[in-house]
């Protein structure tokens, strides 16, 4: 098999539906910007879990055969003994269904795989050997977490990212929607409360390498970042902004000290214990008033859901924004009405 050709894999259905949401919710797509580019991902995920996968399995090999010791197994019985162990008992089967149509994805290395493509090849056996180590390979990595995913598909940016955190300097980027260029301090990595994607939580900087406001950028939206040479204290409003972020929702950008207030009904009530996703967490109740110290975009996202159950009771410019929120779909609705 040339290594220029592309490589079929034979999969798990979980597990070829897993890597296309992966490619969906990562937002990697093709020129169209609508299908989406499996065979940018699975490059993706073979240049930067190799390593990291292939160190699982030593580690492992090396437990086991210490383990075996005591048993009098030469080396080559031991070495194979193990290898099956690994294969058997700590990576996920692959399917044996006879008689079916298996599923399968296909890729092609790129010049960033091509010489990991290339170990691959001379380490397996035969062409099942090799779809079986990327299989097993595959489904290693759908087990984990998707923000645990995400670190991996995105290495590079979040390796740059970290660098940048621990050394305190400055990364430039663009994002993979806007091509205008962002210049920030990062301060910190942080899964959003979701637990889904990661986020860099930072301070912006204008050219004069001075803070504009805290941004939030998810880790696979950005794009080409570079190393800055600015060094930038973050003063200590701005970090226990960034600090809240991190508590409320790292997702979520707070650049404002207000407490907003809003006035929740019976079922108001109701729906806030029960709809979990995207809540901002409370500071206080007092009655049927609930207090908030966290992003003002958090709580219009979350409470646009309410309608009537919720009222917003300040600051006076979220209320604005909701009420226009509720106006613009409602005159939206009448013109559909008035279409028919």
């Amino acid at each position: 098999m040339s290594d220029s050709e592309k490589i079929k894999i034979t999969v798990h259905e979980s597990t070829k539906s897993v890597l296309e949401r992966d490619a969906r919710q990562f937002e990697l797509f093709k020129k169209d910007s609508r299908t989406i580019n499996i065979n940018r991902l699975l490059n993706l995920i073979v240049e930067n879990y190799f390593n990291c996968y292939n160190d699982m399995l030593d580690k492992k090999m090396t437990l086991i055969l210490e383990q075996m010791k005591e048993y009098h197994l030469n080396d080559h019985q031991a070495e194979e003994l193990a290898r099956a162990i690994i294969s058997n008992v700590f990576l996920p089967p692959i399917s044996k269904n006879k008689g079916k149509k298996k599923p399968f994805l296909s890729f092609k290395p790129t010049n960033a795989t091509e010489t990991i493509v290339k170990l691959i090849h001379s380490s397996a056996g035969g062409s099942e050997s090799i779809s079986s180590y990327y299989c097993k390979m595959l489904m290693s990595y759908c087990a984990m977490p998707i923000y645990e995913r995400e670190k991996i598909v995105f290495k590079k940016n979040h390796d740059i990212i970290t660098e940048a955190i621990v050394n305190k300097r400055s990364i430039s980027f663009s994002t993979i929607w806007n091509e205008a260029l962002h210049t920030v301090v990062p301060y910190a990595l942080q899964v959003g409360k979701d637990e889904m994607f990661n986020y860099l939580i930072c301070a912006e900087l204008n050219g004069n390498n001075e803070i504009i406001e805290t941004r939030s950028y998810r880790l696979n939206r950005i794009k080409d970042p570079k190393k800055g040479s600015r060094f930038a204290v973050i003063d200590d409003r701005t970090k226990e902004r960034l600090e809240r972020m991190k508590l409320y929702g790292a997702q979520y950008a707070i650049n404002d000290d207000e407490t907003t207030g809003v006035r929740l009904t019976i079922k108001g009530q109701k729906l806030y214990n029960r709809i979990y996703f995207g809540r901002p967490q409370v500071e206080l109740i007092d009655n049927d008033i609930y207090y908030f110290n966290c992003s003002k975009t958090q709580l219009e996202y979350y409470f646009r859901r309410f309608g009537k159950e919720a009222m917003i009771l300040y600051p006076e410019s979220l209320k604005q924004d909701i009420a226009v929120f509720y106006k613009d779909a409602y005159e939206a609705y009448c013109d559909e009405e008035d279409n028919k």
